[in-house]
């Protein structure tokens, strides 16, 4: 809570406070260590070059790290919509 309330004024959450009991009761905290992971990854496949066009559009406006390099995968996985302004 001091890091949701640093002003203070909260209550501590403890295990053994009446008021928190039931609901501290039911959570766990778990650690997930990852050893392998996978993704899929969507660039407009199923849209419309009238519906990818503004998100076009906006990653070249905003021209940040990696826009360009979506912009081509976009390109190279939506082959058969990629008309429009470069």
């Amino acid at each position: 809570m001091v890091k949701l309330q640093p002003e203070g004024g909260h209550k501590p959450i403890l295990a053994d406070d009446p008021a928190y009991r039931g609901n501290v009761k039911g959570v766990a905290v778990v650690r997930i260590n990852v050893e392998h992971m996978s993704a899929k990854f969507k660039f407009g496949q199923n849209e419309t070059l009238e519906d990818r066009a503004p998100v076009l559009e906006g990653l070249r406006e905003r021209g940040g790290e990696l826009d360009h390099e979506t912009i081509e995968l976009m390109r190279k996985y939506c082959p058969q919509h990629n008309g429009g302004s470069q």
